[in-house]
């Protein structure tokens, strides 16, 4: 078992390192990181604090999700193109500026999609500051391509201030990483770091799980980490897609929109077929929306109880402080067999084979109720308390 420091010998050693002159950081690089503003330097800006005013910032995680073919995916190629001219969305102002859309899945059908923008405004071949990165850069680990996704981006040409990083979809940049453990983690932390680099927001395209009410897919730490959430459904009956507000940063959500889509045709096959894309025709504001209440996570069975107790008692026994992601916060996490050797010594009188096939079910359930997370480190499975 782990020996435990006391309390009072953590401080002390934690103060001794922190004011020994051999430990002191140069007070210079310190300052730099730890910059101190006097009262009367605190400024505010109300310009800098939107993208698309009240319902995007001007930095942070954005997510939008939806089920597939609900329209997601051409209402935030809209939104991403008039931040590149500078024209107002749903009514509402936005901050002109460059945009880079990583189209991680159906690059083809990306292209198709801008090839039917310009042809439904006009646009033929003006330039505009709109860039895009036809790959998946691996996002779900704290070893993937961030950097040279960051480097890529860098690459652009200069001129406009960045304002909008796309990320289009979420299981596509993780790479088979785990939607509800450390692979969403990692995304979130790789975004964060993007959107605090570029001083930009960074929006994901997500989809939804498999019931449409219990919002997106994955580990609840995504919409928690979001600064903004919107939610897109299909309304058949009214032939339009619905876009709702769900969370805004330092704002109430609740507010929604119809979004009209029109078929524009772009060419005519050998087999003589028509060649078509879809682009947003109208946005409208929906007036009298009440905020979506969070979805519960599902009760867990009675049987989850022993695996629960099994996984608290490893913690305290094995446990050892991990990061979960990187540069995220560090948890006290245990190794897998840890679990199941106190699993196994607690139901010493079962058949292996049915102990072994209750304890694999009962954790991946657990962690797709998200009462627990998983993550690799140093190629040994790793398990924590959210």
């Amino acid at each position: 078992m782990n020996s435990i420091v006391p309390l009072e010998q953590a401080e002390r050693d934690l103060r001794r390192q922190a004011f020994e002159p051999h430990a002191a950081p140069k007070q210079d690089e310190a300052a730099k990181l730890f910059k101190i503003e006097a009262f009367e330097e605190i400024t505010f800006s109300g310009r800098e604090e939107w993208t698309v005013k009240g319902l995007m910032p001007s930095q942070g995680l954005v997510v939008v999700y939806g089920p597939s073919g609900c329209g997601k995916s051409f209402l935030v190629t809209d939104l991403a193109l008039l931040i590149a001219q500078g024209e107002p969305w749903a009514g509402k102002k936005v901050q002109t500026g460059s945009v880079c859309y990583v189209a991680a899945e159906g690059a083809a059908g990306f292209r198709k999609r801008i090839a039917a923008y310009r042809e439904a405004h006009g646009l033929k071949r003006e330039k505009l500051p709109f860039y895009l990165i036809s790959a998946a850069p691996n996002l779900g680990t704290d070893k993937g391509d961030l950097e040279k996704l960051r480097l890529s981006i860098e690459s652009r040409p200069k001129g406009l201030t960045l304002r909008l990083i796309t990320i289009d979809t979420v299981s596509q940049v993780l790479h088979g990483a785990e939607e509800n453990g450390s692979g969403m983690t990692a995304l979130i932390a790789n975004a964060n770091v993007l959107a605090a680099h570029f001083k930009c927001a960074v929006l994901v395209i997500h989809h939804s799980g498999k019931n449409v009410e219990n919002g997106a897919r994955g580990h609840s730490s995504l919409p928690a980490a979001a600064d903004v959430v919107w939610s897109v459904k299909k309304d058949e009956a009214r032939g339009v897609s619905v876009v709702t507000v769900e969370k805004a940063k330092d704002e109430i959500g609740g507010l929604a929109f119809d979004v009209k889509l029109k078929r524009v045709v772009l060419a005519v096959d050998e087999d003589g077929d028509e060649i078509s894309s879809l682009v947003v025709e109208s946005i409208t504001e929906v007036v009298g929306v009440k905020p979506k209440k969070a979805a519960g996570k599902p009760k867990p069975p009675p049987s989850a109880n022993l695996l629960m107790a099994c996984v608290r008692e490893a913690l305290g026994a094995h446990g050892r402080e991990i990061r979960s992601f990187m540069d995220g916060p560090m948890v006290r996490a245990v190794a897998e067999p840890r679990i199941r050797d106190v699993y196994y010594e607690r139901q010493a009188d079962k058949e292996p084979n049915t102990i072994r096939t209750a304890l694999w079910r009962g954790i991946k359930n657990a962690i797709d109720r998200q009462d627990l997370v998983a993550g690799v480190v140093d190629g040994e499975r790793f398990i924590w308390l959210p």
